[in-house]
């Protein structure tokens, strides 16, 4: 894992857990789905990670509990009438520069929750 420091933040790159949530495809429907599953998607890792202590604490809860993402996800896209295949995985993934705020991650690899919808062909950078 990238051992970068966010300057701004002082935030190590081996410390964050990144949301990776990637549309069906670039069609504005699609997006705007990635954007309704990844609010469900983080409200129910926020609850699953309450009381984390480290990283590789919220890393294992994150993995006994990929089954519990995915149907939030799959449940999220069924809801909005766009019902499709949902993958969920905990991986390493490179990331660009985000700036957040006051928060600025540098690009980089992240371990990453990752969420794939349907072909996972959207573009999100």
């Amino acid at each position: 894992m990238a051992k970068q420091m966010n300057k701004k933040m002082g935030v190590p790159a081996e410390k964050i857990i990144r949301l990776h949530v990637i549309a069906n495809s670039d069609s504005a429907a699609d997006q705007a789905l990635k954007l309704q599953v990844r609010d469900e998607v983080l409200l129910q890792a926020e609850d699953l990670l309450t009381g984390a202590e480290s990283p590789q604490e919220a890393a294992s809860l994150l993995e006994d509990n990929l089954h519990v993402l995915a149907h939030t996800a799959a449940l999220t896209a069924q809801e909005a009438g766009q019902p499709c295949a949902v993958r969920v995985c905990l991986d390493e993934t490179w990331f660009p520069t985000k700036q957040q705020g006051e928060l600025t991650l540098p690009a980089g690899e992240y371990q990453a929750l990752r969420v794939i919808l349907g072909q996972g062909e959207g573009k999100n950078w």
